[in-house]
């Protein structure tokens, strides 16, 4: 996000927040706000973490004291039995906190300030990876390529890639199959020489049984962190029928709900979560749900992340929705003008 452009939003959030038509906004409303990471500073300053990944755990604190001032904050499996027995009370905002992933630090930085705060919420578990010091594969990409070798390779090899530069190549390899994705690190490992650091940045099993115990949740991120869409639909019943039996043979706080690995699904997979036994279903999608869920096995969730909400009045512009409203104003705006000199 440009200087200017965070300037003028952070202005407008700040002239919103003291009108207070947030809360009057969001009344009769679900608002499921979708979090990954939750780092301190030191965590920054050791590694490099994609800006839309991650929220300071001061910033994280702040906005669960927000949430639990102005919202009813229940826990998904209570949200889901008021949507069957259909008790949302319109006169009140509902919020409903969720993780993806399983980042460990989760268990370091939010964990403690939602069990202080009395706060329920739900992570959903990529089961593979759980008490493992294996990385997803887009850490593993941007430590490749931000870490050269000190030894001898060739020259185009072991060029110097900036942050930018790997979030569009992150971008890029998005769209590759898993076994292609697998082929394109192990080529990179050794063309560049460089060695994956051996760290857990996952949480374990016995992490995930403590917060089991204290109001925490847990529901399937898959068991590989597939993306489903580019799974034949063999393996994608796989990973959703693998992961679910494994939370249940742990004996956690399993919640029977999925969330679709880089929030990628079509009617097909919705079909396969279904059948596999999934109660319902959690996306990438923007926006609140209301008294009634407009899809169960896709519902919309508000991503949170610091360089968009670090501030309260960024945090409720943000809840309000007023992000898709400005960034579609933005978008009118430029077509407009491109049809002007066209």
């Amino acid at each position: 996000m440009s200087k200017i452009k965070a300037g003028i939003r952070r202005g407008m959030a700040d002239a919103y927040h003291r009108t207070g038509q947030f809360r009057r906004r969001l009344r009769g409303k679900v608002v499921i706000l979708a979090y990954h990471r939750v780092l301190s500073g030191g965590d920054l300053a050791g590694s490099y973490v994609p800006p839309g990944m991650y929220v300071h755990a001061d910033v994280f604190d702040a906005q669960m004291r927000f949430v639990k001032e102005h919202f009813e904050v229940l826990g998904l499996a209570q949200l889901l039995e008021h949507w069957t027995d259909g008790s949302l009370d319109e006169a009140k905002r509902y919020c409903v906190v969720t993780f993806d992933d399983g980042w460990r630090d989760n268990y370091l930085h939010a964990y403690p300030v939602l069990r202080r705060l009395g706060l329920p919420a739900t992570i959903f578990l990529a089961t593979r990876f759980v008490g493992t010091d294996e990385w997803f594969w887009p850490e593993k990409l941007a430590f490749i390529l931000l870490n050269r070798s000190e030894g001898p390779t060739p020259r185009d090899d072991n060029r110097k890639w900036s942050r930018t530069e790997v979030e569009m190549e992150i971008d890029r390899w998005k769209g590759m199959r898993s076994t292609d994705i697998e082929r394109g690190l192990g080529e990179l490992i050794r063309k560049r020489g460089t060695s994956l650091p051996r760290e857990r940045v996952i949480m374990s099993w016995d992490e995930v049984a403590e917060m089991s115990r204290h109001g925490i949740s847990f529901g399937s991120h898959s068991q590989t962190h597939a993306i489903l869409t580019r799974a034949a639909a063999e393996d994608v019943d796989r990973e959703l029928r693998g992961s679910l039996r494994e939370l249940r043979e742990r004996q956690v706080n399993c919640l029977p709900v999925f969330c679709y690995p880089n929030g990628s699904y079509s009617e097909e997979i919705i079909d396969q979560v279904r059948a596999a036994g999934y109660l319902a279903a959690v996306c990438s999608d923007s926006g609140v749900e209301a008294r009634a869920p407009g899809n169960l096995f896709a519902l919309r969730r508000v991503g949170i992340h610091n360089d968009v909400s670090e501030t309260m009045p960024l945090f409720a512009f943000r809840l309000a929705g007023l992000d898709e409203t400005l960034h579609r104003h933005v978008a009118s705006r430029r077509r407009d003008a491109r049809l002007m000199t066209a």
